[in-house]
């Protein structure tokens, strides 16, 4: 699927390339026909983290209400409930806020934000076993040992990646049985969710309870590559539309929403190339 999406990403924009962009946006909208909010969902409540789930073509969600976790259908952003963190063995003080797939073992990692406030939890990731998706199995847990706020959590191998409510960036070694290995971090002003997008080596993040995207190098997340409004607010929760890559979801817990809007980063790559040049990579 997501080599799919890389041909169709560049398929797409090829048709609109020109050899001096210098307006991201106005090339994005030009391309794909649409600019800002192209959706608008109603949610459940306190809705944060989102990720594309492939073996079953739906989307992941999570939430600060008991930790309600949700798949949505994203042809029509129609949600199934499907459990609540606080229902299963040794979480029952926990919530949600940013998840991450992994289609390779059916795992759903989600991220709590400071626990139950350090009583029990701390900053914390619970893995979840969802290939029976109403009856999740807890197959570990991390306490990350801090209260800083964790919201988003995302892959890049051999690392996750978290985002913060004080607006950094850490990455972790998760072994099994709960131990882990804090392996640095990384200034940012981003404080929402975060997404990997392996076929361009970027991050997905925003401000939380804001307006901006910001596009991060996936090997040095310190280096902004570019930011961009879409017109909704974000408040957690960012991953690509499965089945059009011009378009990204968002949640908003303020609006009970999830949004689907313009994905408007270009990478520069592409920003300089002509459509001979892009058809020489084919």
């Amino acid at each position: 699927m997501r080599a799919l999406i890389a041909v169709l990403a560049v398929s797409c924009v090829a048709f609109g390339a020109t050899a001096n962009l210098s307006d991201e946006v106005s090339e994005a909208s030009a391309v794909f026909g649409v600019d800002g909010v192209v959706h608008t969902y109603p949610t459940i409540t306190s809705p944060m983290g989102l990720d594309y789930d492939v073996n079953n073509d739906w989307l992941w969600q999570t939430s600060e209400n008991s930790g309600q976790t949700i798949t949505v259908d994203p042809s029509t952003g129609v949600y199934t409930s499907r459990f609540y963190i606080t229902s299963l063995p040794g979480l029952s003080t926990s919530g949600g806020n940013g998840v991450y797939y992994d289609p390779a073992t059916d795992y759903l990692y989600i991220a709590d934000f400071n626990g139950d406030g350090g009583i029990q939890w701390n900053d914390a990731i619970y893995c979840l076993d969802v290939s029976t998706p109403g009856s999740p199995t807890v197959v570990d847990t991390w306490d990350l040992g801090s209260l800083n706020g964790i919201l988003g959590v995302t892959y890049k191998s051999p690392y996750f990646y978290c985002t913060y409510h004080n607006g950094s960036m850490k990455y972790f070694t998760l072994n099994p049985g709960g131990t882990y290995v804090d392996e640095g971090t990384f200034s940012q002003s981003a404080k929402g969710d975060i997404w990997y997008d392996a076929v361009w080596n970027v991050f997905y993040t925003h401000t939380s309870l804001g307006f901006t995207v910001y596009v991060l190098d996936g090997d040095d997340p310190n280096t902004t590559l570019d930011t961009y409004n879409p017109g909704c607010n974000l408040d957690d929760g960012i991953c690509p539309d499965p089945g059009y890559p011009a378009l990204m979801w968002t949640s908003s817990f303020q609006t009970t929403s999830n949004y689907v809007f313009d994905q408007e980063y270009l990478p520069p790559a592409l920003e300089r190339s002509t459509w001979g040049d892009i058809k020489t990579l084919f």
